[in-house]
Order: structure tokens, then sequence, then C-alpha cells
């Protein structure tokens, strides 16, 4: 597909004008012209940004927040205590906050998937399947 301009650009120079105020609905054409990932969704706040990877086999989720932070006025990311990773199956997991512990985590079945409520992290994290 192709659009008249190019939707990460324009996202970009978006965020770089208000953070705050930028948001990946801005850009829903672009979103609404993905194909539909079926095994895995991820769920946060707008100011976290995600990365899904296979290692070693495994899925992971690694997860970056930019929740709070203000040029020039706060350099502190603030908690995200909302984000949920969703599964077609009902898998083993596992997070790891930045400069924490590993944690095991026990997801919710929901039909033929697994709802996981990834604990509050602040800077970053992984999720991973095991």
């Amino acid at each position: 597909m192709r659009f008249p301009a190019c939707p990460g650009q324009a996202y970009t120079h978006a965020l770089e004008r208000n953070f705050a105020a930028t948001a990946p609905d801005n850009q829903s054409e672009f979103l609404k012209a993905l194909p539909a990932n079926f095994e895995i969704q991820v769920d946060a706040s707008p100011a976290i940004a995600t990365h899904i990877a296979n290692v070693d086999g495994k899925l992971h989720v690694y997860f970056a927040s930019f929740k709070g932070l203000r040029a020039r006025e706060n350099a502190n990311q603030e908690p995200e205590s909302t984000a949920t990773v969703t599964l077609r199956n009902g898998k083993r997991a596992k997070f790891l906050p930045f400069v924490g512990e590993e944690q095991v985590l026990k997801g919710e079945k929901r039909g033929d998937r697994t709802v996981f409520r990834l604990p509050t992290f602040t800077r970053g994290a992984v999720f991973w399947v095991e």
C-alpha cells in the first residue's frame, strides 16, 4: 500500500512538535492498513514504545517508556501500570523490569486467549513467553 506522505515521518514530526498531544491514532489510516496479528496483542499507554521479536525461538516484547517525559521540565518517567499482553494460546510468561527482578506471570484465560497483566514498570521492561 502506498501513502501520499510517509506515515512514519509525519508521526515523528508530530512527536517532535508536541509529544504529549501525539498518539498512534493520529496515523489511523496507516494503522488500519496493517495486517492484523492474531497471535499477540499489546495494550499500553500511548507513550510506551514496544518492539516484538523472536529471540532463540521465544516471543519477546520489549517496552520503552516515555511516559511523563517533558523536555527541560521532567526527565523521570511516570509508572506504567495498565499494560497487558494477550496471546492466542495460554503459555507461561516472564517479565523483567529495567533494573529489577525477573518475575513469572500467570495469565487469565479468556476463550482461546490468555491475558497477562504486566506489573508496574517505569523506564522499560521485557516480557517473554517460555
